[in-house]
């Protein structure tokens, strides 16, 4: 029987906006070829990584992935704590996973044993199942993450343990381009569509009506509001960062996989004026605040970051600072929340911190090199 609190955890970390995360400038470009694991199940045929770094990674941030590492458990999962209860994070995993192999790629180094391990644990039958599904409900929001991470992490997403992640992922998509959870309460939200716009790109299969569906959750100011809106209501569309911050490098991954005009439409120049505009200054760089608390956030800042990068927005760089400041600042040297080492901040900021957009990460750059 599977363990419905992590389920109720991955739910909340959707509804709290606590979610994944950059800039080309301080590092070069990694092809998605440089991200395929060696030894993992099932691999797709990759083309041999071009990695070409400018610099190296700064050391805090370092140590921050070495510590990032020691999270993942000897099961290949990281765990984490709800209401007194342990459970097996698959989200913050995949969020792990990613974080560490954008840090190997950028200093050319063999993705860390333990990552290729939480890969091979994610990609077994059980834990797909027990991510994506409950009894007979199915979550776009892990569907679609899983196959888009698994794919980049160098699996075949329509066929996981005998799985095949993109049809469930289409099964759960409405004629509106929609994808809603098939479940008796539905969590899906801007973030969950950014995610199937994701996966399906970086697939190969064109996402248009997702994205077109995505884009119509923007907001007058430029912003992207969390829950749908739509024109045929009276729902008011209040911009949310984090929603805004997916919603823009989902775009950027359609317009980089398919060749498509999202940034000639505008959608992109205005989300980016969105963020120009609720930027916080702080002492060293710019931070921006989650909707929640209002307060500058380590999660909010580290999603803005890399959809600066996807945006091709040099203010990228200022958003490293600030996140790097913290780190610079921290008793543990990883990031915090709450006074507390957190370890879904440090899997997100040391992404941002890695020097990789999604566009790096997810993109399906073989359809533009044919």
């Amino acid at each position: 029987m599977r363990h419905h609190v992590g389920l109720t955890a991955e739910k909340i970390q959707l509804k709290e906006q606590h979610v994944l995360s950059h800039s080309r400038g301080l590092v070069g470009v990694v092809t998605v070829g440089a991200l395929a694991l060696a030894g993992c199940a099932q691999p797709q045929e990759t083309p041999e990584p071009t990695i070409v770094p400018s610099a190296l990674l700064d050391q805090e941030t370092l140590k921050a992935a070495s510590w990032l590492e020691s999270q993942i458990s000897e099961s290949g999962i990281v765990q984490s704590d709800y209401q007194g209860a342990t459970f097996p994070d698959y989200g913050l995993t995949l969020d792990t996973a990613l974080a560490l192999t954008a840090v190997a790629g950028v200093q050319d180094l063999p993705v860390p044993t333990a990552v290729v391990n939480a890969a091979e644990a994610l990609a077994t039958q059980e834990n797909v199942l027990a991510y994506t599904t409950f009894d007979k409900d199915r979550y776009v929001g892990a569907t679609a993450k899983l196959a888009a991470s698994l794919d980049a992490l160098g699996y075949d997403p329509s066929d996981v343990a005998g799985i095949d992640l993109i049809a469930q992922l289409e099964a759960l998509q409405m004629s509106s381009g929609q994808f809603a959870d098939h479940a008796q309460e539905d969590y899906s939200n801007t973030v969950s569509q950014s995610w199937g716009v994701i996966a399906l790109a970086q697939y190969g299969e064109d996402p248009s009506s997702a994205a077109d569906f995505l884009v119509r959750q923007q907001c007058d100011d430029g912003g992207f509001s969390m829950s749908f809106v739509s024109a045929d209501t009276e729902d008011e569309c209040i911009s949310d960062p984090d929603a805004t911050a997916f919603a823009v490098s989902a775009l950027a991954v359609y317009e980089e996989s398919f060749g498509e005009g999202a940034r000639r439409a505008g959608v992109i120049d205005g989300a980016r004026d969105y963020f120009d505009t609720t930027a916080n200054e702080e002492t060293v760089g710019r931070s921006w605040s989650d909707a929640l608390s209002g307060e500058p956030s380590v999660n909010t800042t580290a999603v803005v970051t890399v959809a600066l990068a996807d945006a091709h927005d040099d203010t990228s760089s200022s958003a490293q600072a600030y996140l790097l400041s913290l780190l610079h600042n921290s008793p543990n040297g990883v990031f915090q929340v709450a006074g507390l080492d957190d370890t879904r901040a440090t899997a997100q900021g040391v992404l941002s911190l890695s020097g990789l957009s999604f566009t790096d990460l997810f993109a399906n750059k073989s359809l533009t090199q044919e």
